[in-house]
């Protein structure tokens, strides 16, 4: 497993602008935060270091991706894809696997297809640059944000948003 400081590395290495690598910050303190307290409530256990390294890393592959498509995500080009190329290529399958669908394409599964760690990890990455916003804040900048460029995502967001708030009643249900 890698530390924190070579997760930063890694950031710095695939060229992250600062406004993700604060989002990823971001991201990690959150999933340490949920799986922290998940462990304390004795429900479930889940490996923190693991997940903090994961959220370090999840978006690593976003500059590369809006790079080669342009410099916004569309439906058919996502960041997932070369974020877990690039964690694979640094050999670390273990984060690369977790970090897989994280995403958009987790909206397209069950959460009951999604291990704890990925549900804590598609949820923790609705925290932005700004810090911790609420599921709806985040719904609302999503429309605005998808409602100018790409429709399709703006759809798969809407018609899927409850799974996500599943997510979210799990989470809470195991730290309560």
């Amino acid at each position: 497993m890698v530390s924190e400081a070579q997760a930063l590395a890694l950031l710095e290495k695939y060229h992250a602008p600062p406004r993700i690598v604060q989002h990823c910050r971001g991201v990690a303190a959150r999933v340490v935060e949920i799986a922290t307290a998940i462990n304390a409530k004795g429900k479930a256990h889940v490996d923190v270091e693991r997940l903090k390294i994961a959220g370090l890393l999840h978006d690593i592959g976003r500059v590369r991706c809006l790079a080669e498509h342009g410099q916004t995500e569309s439906f058919e080009h996502r960041h997932e894809p070369e974020s877990v190329d690039i964690l694979r290529a640094e050999r670390l399958p273990e984060i690369a696997d977790l970090v897989a669908r994280h995403g958009f394409q987790s909206l397209f599964l069950e959460p009951s297809d999604l291990s704890l760690e990925e549900k804590i990890l598609i949820y923790a990455d609705f925290t932005t640059e700004r810090g911790v916003c609420s599921l709806n804040e985040r719904l609302i900048y999503l429309r605005e944000k998808y409602s100018r460029q790409d429709m399709r995502t703006l759809a798969a967001f809407q018609g899927n948003w409850h799974k996500i708030q599943a997510i979210e009643q799990e989470l809470k249900a195991l730290q309560a």
